[in-house]
């Protein structure tokens, strides 16, 4: 969205913010693909107990709740507000105004730098707000993508790579780290882009928390959810989990039967029960 927003405003002239180059658009899915990862493989909102214990927490996802056609383009409306004001909001920033002292004239690779680096930390930002819990691999995923591609700009830009890959790119990241108002719009801009979602999320944690939510809360302060909440526990997890006294038998155990040639069954069955039982000394 952001190359489209330099296109329209320039009037579809050819020019651009960011490098034609392969490994600059891989950067584009490596700086932003380690968050959603963290959230699919270990957010977790509640227990693995609460889980077994409240099938209700099942019927969200049934219902197709959390991901639907309105959620799916609600999601695409929020990215396209969310990159014009990533990219609009730098732009007339960077417009008017000369960002350095001594008078240095900037040119699009240092927007484009700019906006990219906001573009990483906002989707980081975006994707810490999503996150039901915090981890340690939380941590490293969010934070380390925008720590790498400050790394990665560092490194990028040093002449013995860039003359081979990018000369444009040579100096840039000394412009880009010494330049107030960059880091003045490192910490204003995300925060505007993300205010409604921010917003939105107080609101729904306040006002309009699901049942998951509610159980997290409750664990979060060592109560009980059913307690709690009257909720009701299927009967066939009380009679699988709930623990059991067993009274241990002791014995031997053994049969006449074995290794036997006729059957008790049938020996019994060939007696005669009419006859005269003999006396105990005869």
């Amino acid at each position: 969205m952001d190359c489209i927003n330099t296109s329209k405003n320039n009037l579809a002239k050819d020019k651009i913010i960011f490098r034609r180059f392969r490994l600059f658009s891989a950067e584009h899915v490596a700086f932003t693909a380690f968050p959603p990862l963290a959230i699919g493989l270990f957010d977790k909102t509640v227990s693995s107990d609460s889980l077994q214990r409240f099938p209700q927490l099942y019927k969200p996802s049934q219902n197709a709740e959390y991901f639907n056609t309105r959620v799916f383009w609600l999601w695409i409306v929020a990215a396209v507000v969310h990159s014009l004001f990533l990219f609009y909001l730098p732009s007339l920033a960077l417009n008017n105004d000369v960002p350095f002292q001594d008078g240095l004239v900037v040119g699009n690779w240092f927007v484009g730098n700019v906006v990219y680096t906001l573009v990483v930390v906002t989707v980081c930002l975006k994707a810490a707000l999503e996150l039901d819990s915090w981890n340690l691999l939380c941590h490293i995923a969010i934070w380390g993508s925008i720590l790498s591609w400050f790394i990665f700009l560092l490194i990028y830009c040093q002449p013995f790579l860039a003359e081979y890959l990018a000369p444009d790119m040579i100096g840039q990241e000394q412009m880009v780290f010494t330049c107030p108002g960059f880091w003045f719009m490192l910490i204003l801009i995300p925060v505007i882009t993300l205010f409604f979602d921010f917003c939105y999320k107080l609101f729904s944690r306040t006002f309009r928390k699901t049942l998951a939510q509610e159980i997290q809360e409750i664990e979060e302060r060592k109560n009980d959810p059913q307690s709690s909440l009257g909720l009701s526990t299927p009967s066939v997890y009380r009679s699988t989990f709930r623990s059991k006294s067993f009274k241990t038998q002791h014995g031997y155990a053994f049969s006449q039967e074995e290794s036997a040639s006729v059957r008790q069954a049938q020996l019994i069955r060939r007696y005669d029960t009419n006859l005269k039982k003999p006396a105990g000394g005869e």
